[in-house]
């Protein structure tokens, strides 16, 4: 049926025909997109060796989805090796194609998730272009057209079954998953952290990045063993899981945060709730010249951060699209207050600095060695002064940390292990030196506001709120914007010190006389000063008006 008359190529002519007839038509749907190896794979010297590479068991979350999976190279100077005779650049050009088509499809207003990953084990990846730079040159194109990346990437991409996992999550309903409070100004003065006026002690402050978690297969075939370490909670871990893979995978979400100890904290993994490469959202947009995205990325992130009450993006890449600039930055700070990390060598900034213009700090990443982490972290100690820096560790376990920190600290006890908010709260304090902007910092941790109503219903609402800014919070306002856009504002006369939640009661009456779906938002104010302003997410979600 193909012969390449189109292209030269059949693959490719396969591909453009399967386009036209289940992305154009919406037969699929290009919101779940599949990256695996097709049947070439059985011809392979190593199939034999490693059978469960095929990785066709993971197609299933992208059947029950009625996605799109595909097979192409993203390289377009040389011809793949499975498709030797094609003209050179045919397969990325396709790949080009089908990422404008699914972007086409929802017309921009929504990101697409690739699951899988380049199969460098048998494709694409030789002498000339490495296994890294063939991830970073499939980041970098699907970023141009709003694709982020569940990345099944070898050898634990194998992953069975998401199809029916995924239904979890609809037992889950609305719920919140809410991490472990904010320390408070008294408990970094009571750990020698900070002293009475708010200066940071001479020490050099160490975080641990505990990832990879960018992929559902990873995640599921790896993370549970190592989070039920006998060691966990004996040092402060970061651990970075992309909050997006609870679309896939959700079950250990609830399990994880049920048993997480004090010491134990949830960050975003790369880049975000997806991996993808943030100044690829800005125009001039190599490879599709789309235009900008970063308002969906804002909103995308909003609502994941939001459900699992994350403040911190644990890493961004941006691999082959180039150096951070300050727009990418900026974005980061609508969505992650109390900062993020950077992709070693990617910024002009400082290794510690403020987002130029706010009060969100920045940090820059070292891979853990895999030779001698004590001397490593030794190395960066630097006495007589403040520094943070944080080590990013991959499928590393909790006792992996702890015994590393351990013998740090009998040589150095100057360098202290801390979790990623108390990081991110002393470098404020340090960078900026005003001990304010700790202030005003809060999670909306539950509401029960229905998601169907009419018009004229008497609603009773809670809401419920925990502070996480140093000051006690009170003579607030809370303002909800509901069904047709109507507004409602309520006095928050309740009281709440740090760490506390504090919930008040509220009735209204449903205004709303135009039936469909409406976006939901309520915040705090003081005086007409949002706490969006102060770096808070508004808590957003739906409501339908029958």
């Amino acid at each position: 049926m193909f012969t390449g008359n189109v292209t030269g190529s059949a693959k490719a002519d396969a591909y453009l025909w399967a386009a036209k007839h289940f992305l154009d038509s919406k037969l699929a749907d290009a919101t779940y997109l599949g990256y695996y190896i097709d049947k070439w794979w059985s011809q392979s010297t190593q199939a034999s060796q490693v059978s469960f590479e095929n990785l066709a068991v993971n197609h299933d979350w992208i059947i029950k989805n009625r996605g799109f999976v595909f097979d192409l190279s993203p390289w377009n100077d040389e011809a793949p090796n499975d498709d030797p005779q094609q003209p050179i650049g045919t397969d990325c050009n396709t790949l080009i194609t089908l990422l404008q088509k699914s972007y086409q499809q929802h017309n921009g207003t929504k990101f697409s998730t690739v699951s899988g990953f380049v199969p460098w084990l048998f494709k694409y990846v030789n002498e000339k272009h490495g296994g890294v730079p063939s991830e970073w040159r499939m980041t970098h194109i699907m970023s141009a057209f709003n694709v982020v990346i569940d990345a099944d990437a070898c050898c634990v991409d194998y992953f069975a079954n998401a199809a029916f996992f995924s239904h979890y999550s609809s037992t889950q309903g609305d719920k919140r998953f809410i991490q472990n409070p904010l320390p408070s100004r008294e408990q970094l003065i009571q750990q020698r952290f900070l002293n009475d006026l708010n200066i940071v002690s001479q020490k050099t402050y160490s975080l641990y990045y505990a990832g990879d978690y960018d992929s559902a297969a990873w995640f599921a075939n790896k993370f549970k063993n190592l989070w039920d370490d006998p060691k966990r909670g004996s040092v402060p871990i970061a651990w970075a899981i992309n909050p997006n893979l609870y679309n896939r995978f959700p079950l250990l979400h609830p399990y994880l945060y049920q048993t997480r100890t004090a010491n134990d904290f949830f960050v975003s993994g790369d880049s975000g709730s997806g991996y993808l490469n943030p100044t690829q959202l800005f125009e001039p947009r190599k490879f599709s010249s789309l235009p900008r995205a970063d308002d969906l990325w804002i909103e995308r992130n909003r609502f994941f951060y939001n459900k699992f009450n994350i403040k911190h993006t644990g890493f961004v890449i941006n691999g082959e699209a180039g150096m951070l600039t300050n727009v990418s930055d900026l974005m980061y700070t609508k969505f992650s207050p109390l900062g993020f990390t950077r992709q070693q060598g990617y910024t002009t900034l400082g290794e510690t600095a403020l987002i130029p213009g706010t009060r969100v700090p920045s940090f820059t990443e070292t891979d853990l060695s895999d030779k001698d982490e004590v001397q490593q972290i030794l190395s960066y100690y630097k006495p007589n002064d403040v520094r943070f820096v944080v080590f990013r560790g991959i499928l590393r376990s909790a006792s992996n940390y702890a015994d590393i920190a351990e013998k740090v600290q009998q040589i150095q006890p100057n360098i202290t292990f801390v979790d990623p908010y108390t990081f991110a709260l002393l470098a404020r304090i340090h960078l900026s030196g005003d001990a304010s902007n700790n202030d005003d910092l809060v999670s909306y941790v539950d509401d029960n506001l229905p998601r169907l109503v009419s018009k004229g219903d008497i609603i009773t609402v809670n809401f419920s709120i925990r502070n996480e800014g140093w000051n006690t919070l009170n003579n607030l306002h809370l303002k909800l914007i509901f069904a047709c856009d109507i507004e409602y504002i309520f006095s928050w006369s309740t009281e709440i010190k740090h760490g506390d939640v504090g919930t008040s009661s509220y009735q209204f009456q449903v205004e709303c006389d135009q039936p469909g779906e409406y976006k939901v938002k309520y915040q705090l104010f003081r005086g007409n000063t949002s706490f969006e302003e102060f770096g808070n997410v508004p808590w957003t979600s739906l409501v339908q008006v029958l």
